[in-house]
């Protein structure tokens, strides 16, 4: 629950905080970005496309003992449409940038040469010690649907041809197939991207699904990938475009009519009981007639996207609420898979907001980890996602790592990349909590419009992990207690503000005396002895 922060009676400016590690919550499984769109222009430049990696997937120091990256342990690879080879006739816009290639190649077999951009840094993940991979669909391969193209001209049913349900499941294991014996552990097929979007728009492949189309190619992949013995590889469903969706019918009804091209709304149908609504209910639910929890590749994880679910501090607050309750009650886990700030934020004018004409990334990185310590403290997920790794000439919203073309704005020219605040502000927290820490109580900076931190403890229950947010223009000191846990050997801080990405500030390794700089995350790691 939201509260005051404790302040010391001496200095308004001065507050403690007490960790108490008897007090267990969930356990942090992953966290991740997506190749999409542009990693795979990136991904072909040279020594670009090392730095990139670098940064997003080190787990090292470097000499000055600072964090050469940000240790990513999922990455999300983009299954494409085919779109890019269609070119101007795919009518996706901007141009290339959002238009993916897929692996079927001009005489219709597989080709495992295409997305070489995104297969390099795929491969640079794996050397940094990635450990898992998702491969997602946005649409089907043009091949298969029902218009030819990479988007929606059926607002009422999946672009997908009828009879070719096996045959998109069958592709998609295929690829999970040939990379699995590259020896990379692909954790997750994701076949439906936020379903409820009626993706009838030109700006990116996508197509909508109904609730028995998103069963029926999730029953195909699980039969293909018991064909083909891929036991380790799961099916993620169904990645909503927004949490509300996970429980309740409303929010999809309002995304689907509301992203629909102007030109088929007298097209559109709505049925309440196939919207892509109450998803936890409609796929984990025993007595759904969607319900897909019995099938041997589908886990009990339940993925959404958060666009829009993010406008304000009791906007975050108020959404997430819900969420634990609703997966408990079906014994699923919630992963957030997608978030980006996307400055549309329909005129909503409160203190809370930045102004989305006036912003800069470290704006965005302080708003991120909002979202961030909103996702693990109130709504319990398990795993935090990142959307675009990658952008270039920062459109469509900002990413971890901007690239910047040479030759004359050519995507596939070449060029440079740097890392954002976004990406060292998330750090901040992939960094240094790894797969398997798990979050514990930490009480005493609770204020999301004042300082705010969360904890968290290693497996083998000798470190702990604070992350510290202040959005506040004013410098704080924490007085961070560690309840139930033993003598403290070292502590160390890392910070991300306006002056610092992700870097060590060398405290004092036995004091537990932490100063929150303005506008800034900060880590505190604590070891015993």
């Amino acid at each position: 629950m939201l509260g005051a922060v404790i302040s010391s009676t001496s200095n308004a400016d001065n507050f403690k905080t007490t960790t108490d590690t008897s007090k267990l919550y969930q356990t942090i499984d992953c966290f991740g970005a997506s190749d999409a769109w542009s990693g795979a222009f990136i991904g072909k430049w040279e020594k670009a496309r090392d730095d990139a990696a670098r940064m997003l997937f080190s787990q090292k120091f470097d000499d000055c003992g600072n964090p050469e990256g940000i240790g990513l342990t999922m990455w999300r690879f983009n299954m494409g449409g085919g779109t890019f080879e269609q070119g101007e006739a795919s009518q996706i816009q901007p141009k290339k940038q959002r238009r993916v290639e897929s692996f079927i190649g001009k005489d219709g077999k597989l080709d495992f040469t295409k997305a070489s951009g995104q297969q390099y840094l795929m491969k640079k993940a794996k050397e940094y010690g990635c450990t898992d991979f998702v491969l997602f669909s946005n649409t089907p391969p043009v091949q298969m649907t029902r218009n030819g193209l990479g988007f929606s001209t059926t607002p009422n049913t999946a672009n997908l041809q009828d009879d070719k349900y096996d045959d998109f499941a069958e592709y998609m294991v295929s690829i999970a197939e040939y990379f699995t014996k590259q020896g990379y552990n692909i954790a997750f097929i994701s076949p439906c991207n936020e379903p409820q979007v009626s993706w009838t728009k030109t700006y990116q492949e996508g197509t909508g699904w109904n609730n028995s189309e998103i069963k029926r190619i999730a029953v195909e992949l699980d039969k293909a990938l018991t064909k083909r013995g891929l036991d380790n590889t799961k099916i993620m469903i169904s990645e909503s475009g927004r949490m509300q969706c996970l429980y309740n019918i409303e929010e999809a009804v309002k995304i689907r009519v509301d992203t629909i091209n102007e030109k088929f709304k007298n097209e559109l149908k709505i049925d309440e009981t196939e919207i892509p609504g109450k998803q936890i209910q409609a796929f984990f639910d025993p007595k759904s007639p969607h319900y897909v929890g019995d099938l041997k590749h589908m886990p009990k994880i339940i993925a959404g996207h958060e666009y829009r679910s993010d406008f304000t501090v009791d906007h975050i607050v108020n959404i997430r609420k819900p969420v634990p309750a609703e997966a408990a009650k079906y014994g699923v886990k919630f992963w957030q898979t997608e978030w980006v700030f996307v400055p549309q934020y329909d005129g909503v004018k409160t203190n809370d907001i930045m102004d989305p004409n006036n912003y800069d990334h470290m704006d965005i990185a302080i708003w991120m980890a909002r979202v961030i310590h909103g996702d693990f403290t109130i709504a319990n997920a398990h795993s935090w996602q990142y959307w675009k790794a990658m952008e270039m000439y920062k459109t469509g919203g900002p990413a971890l790592v901007d690239g910047y073309p040479i030759n004359n704005g050519d995507v596939e020219g070449g060029g440079a990349v740097e890392g954002t605040k976004i990406l060292w502000g998330m750090g901040n927290y992939s960094f240094f909590i790894r797969p398997g820490y798990t979050r514990i109580d930490l009480t005493g900076a609770e204020d999301l419009r004042k300082v705010f931190g969360s904890a968290y403890i290693s497996p083998d229950k000798k470190r702990i992990v604070q992350v510290y947010v202040n959005p506040t223009y004013k410098k704080h000191t924490v007085s961070a207690k560690v309840k139930n846990w033993g003598n403290i050997k070292k502590v160390q801080v890392f910070r991300t503000d306006q002056r610092n990405d992700l870097a060590n500030t060398y405290a004092d390794e036995k004091s537990t005396e932490i100063t929150i700089t303005p506008r800034s995350i900060t880590t505190v790691v604590i070891d015993k002895e």
